[in-house]
């Protein structure tokens, strides 16, 4: 029930050996690589910004594919398959996930192209339909809705904002102006709005267009050169078009369901990319070597020294830690599960007393008086014990489950 001693910890070796050995160092979670802002004196960063933004894209192209996938097939499981840990993977298939890496990412951008498609489609047969919604009232008009004028005569065809039989129309148009002459046809009307198409000699076109204009005339928006009736229907084709492709494109995207284990898999390898290539742009390289500087505790430290000179040929020297050292708590089985409720808020500074044992009795104690049924307590004792011999789910959701 305390802090576990902390170390620093400098590694110097050879260039060649980076990759293995900061693998290996990722692999083990022995070491807290600290990232120093400036570099020493005959030294330099190698800039890998441009990589990581690679594995950060494809990292979220394999976030937006996965989603794809929930869309059409939610990933089947029930409660409880919520406290199952990921698959571990062995260090030994690293290398054939980074050689399917490419293949993926291409499913993944396929799922995303045909996601676009289906977006897309429904966005225009959103405004298809508008439009159709717009043409019911003309379906009766046999000239197109854009028609303005033939030689002899000037054509209105629009609607007016108030509902008008074909006498008040007339009526409200001869008011405007008793002097022009026309012959209106009502093509629809309800309440509030009045559709028709009003003829006028073409000598007096600018007169009529006064009139109607004061009566609040307007003519339809995305009028066409086509009759209403032939519009409408090609854009009933359209749409039913747009469904079958939205349909297709949900069957492909259906098919690649079963690739989710392998976009899940090759999304935490190129997490595991970023967070190296994060590493490499913070630490100093000269022409042969590289220095890699952390935190370790004290008990892992002849550990990591077995594991960095078995990978590679190089040098570790550990030191004591200062102030600025990380903590790391170390308790028992009865305390290690409250850790994670002081971690959520602050955990203890290097001189500071750990009061998680104190927490967890407390905790543990006001649960119980509340939970008040020792029935109900000894039934969830002895589920979430089954739970954790099934279902063996990672650290810190068996820590919860334990709390």
């Amino acid at each position: 029930m305390a802090k576990v001693k902390m170390k620093t910890v400098r590694i110097v070796a050879l260039r060649q050996d980076r990759k293995r050995l900061l693998e290996h160092l990722q692999d083990s979670a022995l070491v807290q690589i600290r990232k120093v802002e400036k570099s020493r004196d005959g030294f330099e960063r190698v800039d890998m910004s441009r990589p990581m933004q690679v594995f950060e894209r494809n990292v979220t192209l394999t976030e937006q594919a996965l989603k794809i996938l929930d869309s059409v097939s939610p990933e089947k499981g029930g409660m409880l398959s919520s406290l199952k840990g990921r698959r571990e993977v062995d260090p030994d298939e690293i290398g054939v996930i980074a050689s399917k890496s490419g293949e993926v990412i291409s499913v993944c951008k396929r799922l995303s192209e045909l996601d676009k498609k289906r977006s897309d489609n429904s966005a225009e047969r959103t405004r298809i339909a508008t439009q159709l919604v717009q043409l019911e009232a003309w379906q009766k008009l046999d000239i197109p809705l854009n028609t303005t004028e033939t030689r002899s005569t000037a054509v209105f065809v629009g609607a007016f904002p108030e509902q008008y039989t074909e006498t008040s129309l007339k009526e409200a148009i001869a008011a405007e102006n008793p002097k022009l002459e026309f012959v209106t046809e009502i093509e629809h009307t309800e309440e509030a709005m009045t559709c028709a198409v009003i003829f006028v000699p073409i000598s007096q076109k600018i007169m009529a267009e006064d009139a109607l204009r004061a009566l609040g005339f307007a003519r339809p928006m995305g009028a066409t050169s086509k009759i209403p009736k032939v519009k409408a229907e090609r854009l009933r084709e359209k749409s039913e078009r747009l469904r079958l492709e939205n349909e297709m494109a949900e069957d492909e995207i259906k098919s690649l369901v079963p690739r989710r284990e392998d976009i899940k898999t090759t999304q935490d390898y190129f997490r595991i990319r970023a967070d190296k290539y994060s590493v490499i742009n913070s630490i100093d390289h000269s022409k042969h070597v590289f220095i890699i500087e952390g935190y370790v505790p004290e008990d892992d430290c002849e550990k990591l020294r077995e594991l960095c000179e078995r990978v590679a040929t190089c040098t570790v020297d550990f030191e004591d830690a200062g102030d600025d050292a990380p903590v790391k708590l170390k308790n028992n089985k009865f305390a290690e599960p409250a850790q994670g409720i002081l971690t959520m808020y602050s955990p203890p500074g290097k001189g500071d007393l750990d009061p998680t044992p104190l927490l967890a009795f407390f905790f543990y104690f006001f649960f119980g008086m509340m939970f008040s049924d020792a029935g109900y307590g000894l039934l969830m004792v002895i589920v979430i014990g089954i739970a954790l011999k099934v279902f063996k789910p990672d650290k810190k959701m068996r820590n919860n489950l334990k709390l």
